[in-house]
């Protein structure tokens, strides 16, 4: 069918997933893409941005699938990305221990696409999650207009609640 199609022409171009506003079934996860205005929801962000790579790659091992063997392909692209200034990180701490990441992955038409929002296990439920969701959209609120995220409906709620609306529905198609 369409989705095995577009998973062969996936694999062909070496990515691992494709995302596509074309429902291809139950092969292919519903994601949501939700936006906000980054100066309406810029309010009370305490997360700074960082270059502590380690720090923040531990952070998202808590909550993501990723284990340390990810971690050079991780640092390379994020590095690369952070280095030549399309991307920022940023960190939340609470008295001064890492609490939360984030990462703003690329600013384009106006809008700044987030990524990779993670709370340490043992800190969610805290706010730490709004900080720095919050704390990126006020370092981005200058140069970009929207904060866009692409988000699984159980985070939904968590990204309305800081005022993100959903505006879309994406399929993802992993290999």
């Amino acid at each position: 069918g369409d989705s095995d199609s577009l998973i062969c022409f996936g694999e062909t171009l070496g990515c691992s997933s494709i995302l596509t506003n074309i429902n291809l079934g139950d092969t292919a996860e519903e994601l949501f893409l939700m936006t906000a205005r980054t100066k309406d929801i810029a309010k009370c962000g305490s997360a700074k941005l960082t270059e502590d790579y380690k720090t923040v790659f531990g952070i998202l091992k808590s909550g993501f699938d990723l284990s340390d063997e990810h971690f050079d392909s991780w640092y390379t692209d994020t590095c690369h990305m952070v280095r030549h200034g399309v991307s920022k990180m940023a960190l939340a701490t609470y008295d001064e221990a890492p609490a939360a990441c984030g990462i703003m992955l690329y600013g384009y038409a106006n809008n700044c696409y987030l990524s990779h929002i993670a709370v340490r296990k043992d800190m969610q439920k805290k706010g730490y999650g709004e900080a720095v969701v919050r704390g990126i959209a006020n370092i981005s609120a200058d140069e970009y207009e929207n904060a866009v995220v692409l988000c699984r409906d159980e985070i939904c709620g968590f990204y309305r609640k800081i005022g993100f609306e959903k505006i879309q529905i994406y399929y993802e198609i992993r290999r």
